[in-house]
């Protein structure tokens, strides 16, 4: 009885270990894939919106200068760069926000092993 008991806890100190681990690799995927979307995206609008590249450049350069990059203590002075990246990531969501979308991804996703159908 006792060594059932045991085997019990083992298995459910490695399922929880498994739900931990498959956790945090999905947040660290995510997060790497919505930030390298993000940033390929601003390159595109960048590159097919060069007067607007032109103005945020002027803006930055004004504010901080041209020896050093602007930090996050300069975004209140950079209000056009600001809306510039602001437009970039309404302009084509990265993560579905409709709850459509997440439902579906839901019904695909096996609860018990955690991999896809």
């Amino acid at each position: 009885m006792m060594q059932k008991i045991s085997n019990q806890e083992e298995k459910l100190a490695y399922e929880s270990e498994m739900i931990m681990k498959s956790a945090v690799a999905i947040a660290s995927i995510g997060g790497t894939d919505t930030s390298r979307s993000a940033i390929a995206l601003f390159i595109l609008a960048i590159a097919m919106h060069p007067g607007v590249q032109q103005k945020a450049q002027a803006e930055i350069d004004s504010v901080v200068g041209t020896e050093c990059l602007p930090d996050f203590s300069d975004r209140i002075s950079l209000p056009y760069v600001d809306a510039v990246l602001k437009e970039t990531l309404r302009w084509h969501n990265i993560l579905p926000l409709s709850m459509s979308s997440i439902l579906s991804f839901i019904h695909f996703v096996d609860i018990n092993d955690w991999n896809p159908r």
